[in-house]
């Protein structure tokens, strides 16, 4: 019996530890629990958070795209500014524009414009002013939500019109990879009287209606200040506003409007195709083609020669100091050669500005430029001389068409027909009271007699070729006192 009592007292001390650690266990579950829950809430909230915060940067940005507001970079020498005007009345909700920065590229760092006091509220259509150290360089306005939106000068995002009055705005720009320019290009378009007409873009028109059909260049190109070209290929159509296009990949669309203002923007991509364009300088006569220099989009190449170039647009520029200028290859044989300008070719097209832009396709082989220049006259090396006793007396000269020259000098001397004046001196002499003059008997040109004393005719010299001049002197007249 005493056996009995022991067991059962061990029995019930074991239940009670196993009752007590599960206690402990439910005591520390239900904490960890809430917690979780908790984390769970948070996860949820903050989710909430994030997503809203996404939601609400999309919806702007697709307002802006909308009209709402649009907003145009209006830029000039001396002011510009910056246009919001809300374009698109029927786009819900209304969402306020907040900007805390608008940065400007200068000399390839963005800088904020501290000129103006952040943040700026935009709720309805006002203009913000620049200063004129900005309007020449693009921007970029940061808003609250995060959106970033880049202007080139006089571009826009939305649909705004030039005419304030909305629209239609055609545009091209060329998305390269750091930047986005404002291409030289022209749309046709049949958008007022049915007729087609070229339009140099950026074009607005106040039509709100209607349908019409408008085409932009395969090819387009932007230059800079210093030359330098990048050339654009058709991409597609970016369409801003309300308007059933029927295609957005081909250079000619038809648009319907949809009574809403509407900006069409062509894009192009940046055409980088490496070339070799041949340029080949013509010079007629001379033994030799003498190097020029010219400007090939933006840098200085010695030609003729090869130049590398990017297939496109090609920009050409001759200086003014090789319009005109000296052959000195045959200097050494007595000659230089003078050329100026006269027209450049490429394929069958020529060009008589010294400046100017031509198109290789990216397809072309063996591009070659042509520089083609005329002979203007060109120079002989002359050495003058003279024979005669003359040492002891002073004056004489040797003249072509009034020029003087010294005798016992070489000169450069233009090609041509020339008349000659060699000078003399008059002797008094006191006595016999008799006078006399030293003149020039004979003018000899490369040991060729051209002139005597004896012919009273003009010394006349044709001076075509290098070499020498040689006058003798002697007495040619007396004089008797009476």
């Amino acid at each position: 019996m005493k056996y009995s009592i022991k067991n059962n007292s061990r029995g019930l001390s074991s239940a009670i530890a196993i009752f007590i650690f599960i206690a402990i266990i439910v005591s520390l579950a239900v904490p960890f629990l809430f917690y979780l829950q908790y984390l769970r809430q948070s996860d949820q909230v903050s989710g909430a958070i994030v997503n809203n915060y996404v939601s609400l940067k999309q919806l702007q940005y697709k307002s802006v795209l909308s009209g709402h507001p649009a907003i145009y970079y209006s830029a000039g020498t001396q002011k510009g500014s910056i246009i919001f005007e809300y374009t698109n009345g029927t786009f819900v909700p209304p969402i306020n524009l907040t900007i805390i920065a608008i940065l400007y590229l200068d000399n390839g760092v963005w800088n904020n414009l501290t000129a103006l006091k952040y943040p700026i509220v935009i709720n309805s259509s006002q203009d913000l002013s620049i200063p004129s150290y900005v309007v020449k360089d693009p921007i970029i306005i940061v808003t609250s939500l995060g959106n970033l939106f880049y202007l080139m000068p006089n571009s826009s995002i939305g649909p705004y019109s030039l005419t304030n009055k909305g629209g239609v705005e055609i545009l091209a720009e060329i998305t390269s990879k750091n930047n986005i320019y404002a291409p030289v290009a022209n749309v046709t378009t049949n958008i007022l009287d049915d007729q087609f007409k070229n339009y140099t873009m950026p074009v607005a028109f106040p039509n709100i209606t209607g349908t019409f059909q408008a085409k932009v260049p395969q090819y387009v190109y932007y230059e800079f200040q210093n030359g330098t070209i990048i050339t654009g290929v058709f991409h597609n159509w970016i369409i801003q506003g309300r308007a059933v296009v029927n295609s957005t990949t081909t250079q000619g669309i038809s648009v319907t409007l949809e009574r809403q203002s509407v900006v069409l923007i062509a894009n192009y991509s940046e055409l980088t195709t490496p070339l070799t364009l041949n340029v080949v300088v013509e010079e007629p006569n001379s033994p030799s083609t003498q190097l020029i220099s010219i400007k090939v989009d933006g840098k200085f190449y010695s030609v003729p020669g090869p130049v590398k170039v990017l297939a496109g647009y090609v920009s050409v520029d001759i200086p003014n100091n090789y319009l005109l200028f000296n052959n000195t290859r045959d200097e050494s044989n007595g000659y230089i050669y003078i050329y100026k300008y006269q027209y450049s070719q490429v394929g069958s097209t020529e060009y008589t500005s010294p400046s100017f832009v031509f198109f290789i396709p990216p397809t072309a082989v063996n591009p070659t430029l042509y520089i083609y220049y005329t002979e203007q006259g060109y120079y002989v090396h002359v050495t003058i001389q003279k024979e005669g006793n003359t040492q002891s007396y002073s004056g004489f000269y040797f003249i072509l068409n009034g020029t003087v020259y010294d005798y016992g000098k070489s000169y450069w001397i233009l090609a041509g027909t020339y008349v000659a004046s060699p000078t003399g001196v008059f002797i008094q002499c006191p006595y016999p009271l008799q006078s006399y003059s030293i003149g020039a008997l004979y003018i000899y040109y490369n040991n060729v007699e051209v002139w005597n004393y004896n012919e009273v005719t003009a010394a006349v010299i044709k001076l075509y070729y290098p070499g020498n001049i040689e006058v003798k002197y002697g007495i040619n007249e007396y004089y008797q006192q009476l």
